[in-house]
């Protein structure tokens, strides 16, 4: 098997290859304009459902622990000097 055809897949010629790259570059944009418009229905729904997930991610932390909390400040974290570290 001839293992240099393969590696001389793409055109030499500058001008060949920044066409073969515009090409594949409209065609990708192009399916991605089209995919956009027959999902661009379903975009408010996941909106809303991205919100409820969100506050009720909220109520449930509130019910869980009686108060937000920001993250990274846990209940099991362990205050400053409270270590057996420099002791």
């Amino acid at each position: 098997m001839n293992l240099e055809r393969f590696r001389t897949a793409m055109p030499n010629n500058r001008i060949i290859y920044w066409g073969v790259v515009l090409l594949v570059a409209t065609a990708l944009l192009w399916i991605g304009a089209e995919l956009t418009k027959r999902i661009v229905w379903i975009l408010p729904y996941t909106a809303g459902v991205a919100v409820l997930m969100i506050v009720g991610g909220f109520i449930y932390e509130w019910w869980r622990t009686g108060r937000p909390s920001p993250p990274g400040n846990s209940d099991q974290a362990q205050l400053p000097g409270s270590g057996s570290a420099g002791s």
